[in-house]
């Protein structure tokens, strides 16, 4: 009997959540952390892995969800249909909802039939998993040593880590980076990918991780080259408060935190990509400046973001 339902998602739960709660008479507060409630597929990338970013009505739902060898054109229709009907009601009998930035509620409002005061902005509040990367003072630096690039989290292909190597090798001199993939990978195939790419040039694959450890790394700058629309970003929070710079694709909320602390380029783009990074190594300097632009103000604090929930809360009880 809780006073009050948060629901983070319905994937692998039911669709009526929000509905059974209110039959019970039990509040519900949402989060939208993706755009699930309009694409089926989750993240909007279709089957031939390119971005969908057709408004709500012109959307090729029908040709592009995953359906089984014997469900009919008729019947996938049918499906969709109720699906959007059922999300529709859900959003609509939610006692309050909530996103993480700005950039995800500008997406959600062009494909959600919803008034624009009823998405409520708070971003996650931070965790002060690393600390800052105190040591830098005496290491060697560009010119001295390759640029030594950090990337994290599920190397999937949603965030885009295939664009990185295919960038590196677009480089004048594909020597003068050294990257460093630090996590796993979901899938065989996609591992796979990754390691071909990484033949003739110079990639670690550092595996499972802590975000403790990313302490551990020397590095000058992280790169986040997601091709999906990015709601927030924890391994951005962390980069963050390592005091390191930041490249990010120009897509969801990434390019919105970063500021001056980062360079943007464009999503999917590994020619762009490696624009960027030949910019940097053809101006280092850009790389302190980048530094300097690092704010504390720039992580939403754990203790802000519950005050925040707590007052919501309130409301919807």
């Amino acid at each position: 009997r809780p006073d009050l339902v948060h629901l983070h998602h319905w994937l692998s739960l039911t669709s009526n959540l929000v509905a059974i709660c209110t039959e019970m008479g039990i509040p519900v507060v949402v989060t939208l952390h993706d755009v699930w409630t309009s694409c089926a597929r989750v993240h909007r990338i279709r089957w031939d892995g390119s971005y969908c970013a057709e408004q709500r009505d012109e959307a090729p739902c029908l040709t592009c969800v995953d359906r089984g060898p014997w469900s009919d054109d008729q019947e996938i229709a049918s499906a969709l249909a109720l699906r959007r009907e059922m999300m529709g009601a859900e959003l609509v009998l939610a006692d309050a909802i909530i996103v993480p930035s700005e950039a995800h509620r500008a997406l959600l409002l062009s494909l959600l039939d919803l008034p624009q005061e009823r998405l409520i902005v708070l971003p996650h509040g931070s965790m002060p998993t690393v600390a800052p990367n105190e040591g830098r003072q005496g290491r060697l630096t560009l010119p001295n040593r390759p640029l030594q690039i950090g990337h994290w989290g599920y190397l999937v292909y949603e965030k885009g880590t295939h664009l990185i190597l295919e960038a590196v090798h677009r480089l004048r001199d594909p020597s003068a980076v050294q990257l460093h993939l630090i996590g796993t990978t979901v899938e065989q195939e996609y591992e796979q990918r990754l390691r071909d790419l990484a033949r003739d040039i110079s990639v670690q694959f550092h595996g499972a991780y802590r975000p403790a450890d990313l302490q551990a790394f020397d590095l000058d700058l992280a790169v986040f080259a997601s091709i999906t629309s990015e709601s927030y970003s924890f391994t951005l929070d962390e980069a963050l408060r390592l005091g390191l710079p930041v490249l990010v694709s120009d897509r969801g909320a990434l390019p919105e935190r970063i500021g001056g602390a980062g360079l943007t380029f464009r999503a999917g783009d590994a020619e762009d990509l490696a624009q960027r990074l030949q910019e940097i190594l053809d101006a280092p300097k850009v790389l302190d400046a980048m530094r300097r632009n690092i704010r504390p103000e720039m992580l939403f604090s754990m203790e802000a973001h519950v005050a925040t929930l707590e007052k919501i809360y309130e409301d919807a009880t």
